[in-house]
């Protein structure tokens, strides 16, 4: 699947570390994502939760299960 990348290069986010993390592991999984895109994955998954901004996993196989039907749907 070939998603269409913004090239948003000055995009910060308060969680940014976590961001880049995110923009990485869609990335090894073959998909791409602009930073923007990456925190809207996960903005949407921590609303689902009621949540601001969910913690995130240490295993980035274990953050993919978490995201990739996401990723696939956008």
């Amino acid at each position: 699947m070939i998603r269409k990348i913004i090239k948003n290069d000055d995009y910060r986010h308060r969680h940014h570390s976590d961001v880049e993390r995110l923009q990485r592991v869609i990335l090894i999984n073959g998909y791409e994502a602009d930073l923007r895109s990456a925190a809207g994955i996960w903005e949407d998954y921590s609303d689902d939760y009621a949540a601001g901004w969910l913690s995130m996993p240490e295993d980035d196989k274990e953050l993919w299960k978490m995201i990739e039907s996401r990723v696939e749907r956008a």
